[in-house]
């Protein structure tokens, strides 16, 4: 389970992305799921290193668990 926090900048809003809502859902959720420390874990039957400020990702499963769509995500 993720637990913590994580800061973000005001400067933000001034971002292009504040102004897609998605995109700036998008861009926090993956902040969110980024390891703060490194850690094991499984994919796909093997135990591999995930290291501070990475994520293991896939676009069927995020898509599935954020509501963007994989094309949305690729920006297609």
């Amino acid at each position: 389970m993720l637990h913590g926090w994580i800061k973000l900048h005001r400067k933000l809003l001034d971002h292009w992305s504040a102004s897609e809502p998605e995109m700036l859902a998008t861009w926090v959720r993956l902040l969110l799921e980024a390891n703060h420390q490194d850690a094991k874990k499984m994919f796909n039957g093997s135990l591999i290193d995930v290291g501070r400020g990475q994520l293991i990702f896939g676009y069927n499963a995020f898509e599935k668990k954020s509501g963007v769509t994989k094309r949305n995500l690729k920006g297609t």
